[in-house]
């Protein structure tokens, strides 16, 4: 349980840093998606997908968001049953928490020291992802996506070697489908998401505890 709160929370507030740089710059529309993901409400709800259907009741309210230097931090508290046969045990008070910068750009230190969002160069992050890219032209994040015909589809290759599967997201199914040289799914609609790299530029030192990627990295 511990495991997958620990998960829950590390992967809201990855996403909540991200928007949080849509929210500083976007307008109209896209502001207000990213004010719902900039959220303990949202953080709640990632918590309660997460955890199983029988999981105990999850408190956030010693947490808060961009309250002080940029920083999620998130506090869940909960109680935890240990079960064995025969045997009953008390309600154990539990506490994890994840504290992350928001990647607004902007530096934690404003008074002229030596740490600013700047140092390190910038870095190229998409808002569904965990790793970070030091050219915004990488094959990970620039896609080239063709059209094939359904039919062709268990014949065909990607750049690795590897075999196309069904994406999640629009099923992969009608007679023309959609691919991409570097992916593994086939996708029905060229519109798919999951054919879509939403990309944001922040500096290198906010990618902290990210993945370099593999080809440009």
């Amino acid at each position: 349980m511990a495991g997958k709160v620990a998960e829950a929370l590390q992967d809201a507030g990855k996403q909540m840093a991200v928007y949080a740089y849509v929210k500083e710059q976007a307008l109209g529309k896209e502001e207000i998606s990213a004010s719902k993901i900039v959220s303990l409400i949202y953080a709640k709800n990632r918590i309660n997908r997460t955890l199983e259907a029988d999981a105990p009741s999850v408190s956030l309210m010693r947490s808060s968001v961009l309250k002080k230097d940029g920083i999620i931090d998130l506090v869940a508290e909960y109680k935890f049953r240990w079960k064995m046969p025969f045997f009953s045990f008390s309600d154990f008070p539990i506490l994890q928490r994840a504290r992350i910068r928001a990647w607004t750009g902007r530096s934690s230190v404003d008074n002229g020291g030596n740490e600013n969002g700047d140092s390190g160069g910038k870095v190229y992050v998409t808002t569904n992802g965990n790793v970070y890219h030091k050219s915004r032209d990488c094959t990970h994040i620039r896609l080239s996506v063709r059209q094939e015909p359904e039919s062709r589809v268990s014949g065909l290759r990607n750049v690795d070697g590897g075999k196309y599967h069904p994406c999640e997201k629009c099923g992969g199914s009608g007679s023309r489908i959609y691919v991409t040289d570097t992916g593994d799914r086939y996708h029905s609609s060229a519109a798919c998401s999951g054919l879509k790299r939403e990309v944001i530029e922040i500096p290198l030192p906010q990618a902290e505890g990210w993945k370099a990627c593999s080809r440009c990295g």
